[in-house]
Formats: C-alpha cells, sequence, structure tokens
C-alpha cells in the first residue's frame, strides 16, 4: 500500500478554525471521488482512505494560513481516477480478483431481491384490484324480516290437526282390537263347533 509523504514547511503552522473547515470540505470532496473511483471498498480501501486523509490533513496544515484548493490537491496527489490505479496496482491481484468477485454475488443478489419485491408487489396490487372490481360489482341486498302472527295460528291448526288424526287413529286402533276380539271369538266358536 502507497504511503503518502508531505514535506512539511513548518509544524507551529495552526490554521484558523474557519480555514481548516474549509480545508476539510475541500478534502472530504477529494475522498469521496477517490472512493468511487476504487472498484472494492473493503477494510483494505478503508486503511487506504484514512492513510490518504491523514496525508491531506497534513499537506492543508503545512500550507500555513493559505486555504488549499481542489485542483491544489489534484496536483500534488493526482486524480482521484490515478489515486485509484496506484491502489490497484499495489494491491495483490489474486485478493482484488475474490474482491470484484464477492462483490459482483452481492450486487446480482440485491438486483434479484429488488426484482422479487417487486414482482410480489405487483401481483399483490393486481389481486386487491381484482377484489375490489368483484365487490364493486357485486349487488348488496338488505332483506326484511316480518313477523307475521297468523304463523302462530297455522302451526296451532295443524297441532289440531295432528291431534284429531291421532284420535282418528286410535279410533281406528279400537275398531281393529274389536275385529280381532270378534275373529278370535268367531275362531274359537267355529273351532268348538267343529269338535
Amino acid at each position: 500500500m502507497p504511503v503518502f509523504n508531505v514535506e512539511e514547511k513548518g509544524t507551529n503552522n495552526i490554521k484558523n478554525d474557519l480555514q481548516f473547515k474549509e480545508d476539510q470540505k475541500i478534502i472530504r470532496n477529494y475522498l469521496k471521488e477517490v472512493k468511487k473511483t476504487l472498484p472494492v471498498y473493503g477494510k483494505r480501501e478503508k486503511t487506504y482512505i484514512n492513510d490518504m486523509r491523514q496525508a491531506l490533513y497534513d499537506y492543508a496544515q503545512s500550507t500555513k494560513d493559505t486555504p488549499i484548493t481542489y485542483e491544489e490537491l489534484i496536483d500534488k496527489f493526482g486524480e482521484s481516477k490515478d489515486c485509484a490505479a496506484n491502489y490497484i496496482l499495489s494491491t495483490d491481484p489474486e485478493t482484488l480478483r475474490k474482491k470484484l468477485k464477492v462483490s459482483n454475488y452481492i450486487k446480482i443478489f440485491v438486483f434479484t431481491a429488488i426484482i422479487l419485491i417487486f414482482v410480489v408487489f405487483s401481483i399483490i396490487v393486481v389481486m386487491l384490484y381484482k377484489e375490489w372490481q368483484i365487490s364493486r360489482s357485486v349487488d348488496v341486498a338488505s332483506y326484511t324480516t316480518y313477523i307475521i302472527e297468523e304463523d302462530t295460528e297455522v302451526i296451532d291448526d295443524s297441532i289440531e290437526i295432528i291431534d284429531e288424526s291421532t284420535e282418528v287413529i286410535d279410533d281406528s286402533t279400537e275398531i281393529i282390537d274389536d275385529s280381532t276380539e270378534v275373529f278370535d271369538e268367531s275362531t274359537e266358536t267355529t273351532d268348538q263347533t267343529n269338535q
């Protein structure tokens, strides 16, 4: 990993707060551009960016009271793509290849997950829309129940008819019993006469 060395012009040169905040903004923007150009961003890349940040702050302190500019940083440290290229050249190719492979797998997984979520959401929306259409097309009718007193009279009349039928059946049973007795008597008489 490259180490950033900056020649210090003096250690007693401390910038005021306003200039330091302006320098911080410029340094942050420069580092953002460097991060964007790195193919992957992991632990080693974070260390590289932190080393670079420290070198940039050291450089900003060494410029005394004059504020630094973005162009100045490009002149001193190179463009963001040059910094990324230097880092890539200093990194083991096998390690970089593995990180790129993992990065691609993660991208494919995230893309697939987003597509699946979109498809499931679309299916749910379509189903809810169809249910809504069905509910709008169905006529909801209201029913009113009327209780009529005559119904109880009909039931009472039916019970009376059943009672009368039961009486008729009882009478029929008595007649059959009488007939059976007469038949039995006649059978006995016939038996006695035959003897």
